[in-house]
């Protein structure tokens, strides 16, 4: 599997909108539908810095976004950390929590934080690994 991790830009919205559509019963079944538009505009109102896409092929597979934590000044944090259930495993996450701590390190940020909740059994393990 050839993995590929880019930055997010206007032209993936409509691969994103697929993404989060076929991640949905991992965010406990979700009822809504991402469009092409949906996402174009979520993304152009977030308050993230960057956010960086797993590619396999043209296939977005993965999703990681951070942003300036406003509650703690001089930290960033990752507001949302995505890998389609059918990719899980396969160590995504890892690659894309890797690429924003480098992210963060070469813009010179002291710290960048992650939450989940409890329940989140399957990623807790990689976020302390990280």
């Amino acid at each position: 599997m050839d993995i590929k991790i880019v930055k997010y830009d206007e032209s993936y919205a409509a691969k994103v909108a697929d993404m989060w559509n076929h991640s949905r019963d991992g965010w406990g079944g979700a009822n809504t539908v991402d469009t092409e538009e949906s996402i174009l505009h979520r993304e152009r109102n977030s308050t993230n810095i960057h956010t960086f896409l797993a590619l396999e092929g043209e296939k977005v597979v993965g999703y990681c976004g951070f942003s300036e934590y406003r509650d703690d000044e001089g930290a960033l944090y990752i507001p949302l950390l995505n890998v389609r259930d059918d990719y899980h495993g396969k160590k995504i996450g890892k690659r894309l929590l890797l690429t924003a701590l480098e992210e963060a390190i070469s813009l010179k940020w002291p710290r960048l934080d992650l939450y989940t909740w409890p329940g989140n059994t399957k990623a807790a393990p990689l976020y302390k690994k990280c």
